[in-house]
């Protein structure tokens, strides 16, 4: 684990933060109008499949009752576009899903998107406590709408949170991560609506919106070497479900969907 008295680790690890973001969508039911901070909202990773298909790695749930307007996109610095995905293909068993990212919403997005080679193997799980577990996505309780409503546009704003967090290694019955969401810090990087202040210890609010969101573990630098965010990182789990009694988020491991995710990238290069 990095060590945050050190002006270089700290900077180091606030790599880790902003490479686990950059690819992190969010997703919201229906069109962007004036109404769309009551719609249901989740999270997302955006993938590039090997044969240039922009994708979203998500949970499956984020499906469920869509309206007929489909589903909009956007993340951190712009503007959401509707009608972003296309076909989905859900796991059959598991709360994971991916989705085709439509052209115009490709255009927006998809230079963030990472290759297929960041999502761990189904069978290298393992980790230590000491490494680095980052829960990505954007907790529909932080967010903003600005409505111009003589001009009939709306701009929704969510913040994206990277929540340093603490993971059991073991898997529960259903082949999930438990990882904890309670008390967060802030750093001037990570600005939320409303506001909280950097560097004071809060309460995390409902993880609402975060279902979707990518499970990062990051295996720690040795000893003088170089930090290296994309060589260290790699995604385990994506977000699906929140206990509240036990303030755990639970998460999917790689290990019950890796080979799934890797064969229905496969299909979409040939069927789309």
């Amino acid at each position: 684990m990095a060590d945050l008295n050190s002006p270089l680790d700290r900077t180091a690890f606030e790599a880790l933060h902003d490479y686990a973001r950059e690819a992190v969508v969010f997703l919201i039911d229906g069109t962007i109008g004036p109404n769309s901070h009551l719609a249901g909202v989740g999270s997302g990773t955006l993938i590039k499949t090997a044969g240039g298909r922009i994708v979203v790695l998500t949970a499956a749930h984020n499906f469920d009752d869509l309206p007929d307007d489909g589903m909009s996109m956007g993340g951190e610095g712009s503007n959401a576009v509707s009608h972003a995905l296309g076909a989905a293909w859900r796991h059959p068993s598991i709360d994971v899903a991916l989705a085709v990212v439509q052209p115009e919403a490709a255009k927006v997005f998809g230079h963030a998107a990472l290759a297929p080679e960041v999502v761990a193997a189904t069978t290298d799980t393992a980790f230590e406590l000491q490494n680095p577990m980052l829960l990505c996505g954007y907790p529909g309780d932080y967010g903003r709408l600005h409505v111009d409503r003589p001009a009939g546009r709306a701009h929704l704003e969510f913040a994206c949170v990277s929540y340093v967090t603490t993971v059991q290694p073991e898997l529960d019955e259903h082949g999930r991560y438990h990882a904890r969401w309670k008390e967060g810090v802030l750093t001037e990087h990570d600005p939320l609506f409303p506001a909280v202040k950097p560097g004071e210890e809060f309460v995390v609010v409902r993880p609402h919106g975060i279902s979707g969101g990518p499970l990062w573990r990051f295996r720690s630098a040795g000893k003088g070497q170089v930090w290296a965010p994309a060589k260290m990182g790699q995604i385990v789990g994506v977000a699906c479900d929140y206990i509240r009694v036990d303030a755990v988020e639970c998460c999917p491991s790689v290990a019950v969907w890796g080979d799934w995710f890797r064969e229905t990238l496969a299909t979409i290069d040939a069927t789309t």
